[in-house]
């Protein structure tokens, strides 16, 4: 699987970067950097291998996105993966934006102490968005069934003929 991820501005330098794996050494963002974005050729191909060691990367605007491995790893996937990166790092702009908003008051900096920041920032991860729809599910499929109206007389025409069918109902009748 990958190894590590890295996010490279278009200088070369490093804005983000994770190492998953112990295969995938420090080194490779150094290696990433010359044979790629330094290389006197543009390279072409979205997949490079330097010293036993994969390279997936995409370039976008000004920012390279690469996952790296050591592994033989399904390209499809990885490619898939670091696009959907792209678009998350996209749609989380907010939480950016908000971080902004709290350190520099018209062009002034006002607070950078990360302990502080943290208690103005109301970003709430996915993960609790997820297990509040799951919890919620039952309740939304419950409040939509009463409402409507063919549920109702279907549940109606099968009490109806479940109460004809019992035993004690035809003795009573």
């Amino acid at each position: 699987m990958i190894g590590g991820l890295f996010i490279y501005n278009h200088k070369g330098e490093v804005l983000i970067s994770r190492v998953y794996r112990d295969d995938i050494g420090r080194n490779a963002v150094d290696a990433f950097r010359v044979n790629v974005i330094h290389a006197r050729q543009q390279v072409r191909s979205p997949v490079t291998n330097i010293a036993r060691t994969s390279f997936f990367h995409v370039k976008r605007s000004n920012i390279w996105l690469a996952a790296v491995t050591k592994q033989n790893v399904n390209a499809a996937m990885v490619f898939e993966f670091l696009y959907k990166i792209e678009e998350n790092i996209k749609n989380n702009f907010v939480l950016i934006y908000e971080l902004l908003d709290e350190i520099l008051d018209f062009g002034y900096p006002q607070n950078s102490e990360t302990g502080a920041l943290k208690t103005f920032i109301t970003q709430q991860g996915i993960k609790s968005q997820v297990r509040k729809r799951r919890e919620q599910g039952p309740e939304r499929i419950a409040a939509t069934c009463r409402t409507s109206a063919w549920v109702h007389q279907a549940w109606l025409l099968r009490a109806q003929s479940v109460k004809g069918t019992s035993p004690l109902d035809r003795l009573t009748s």
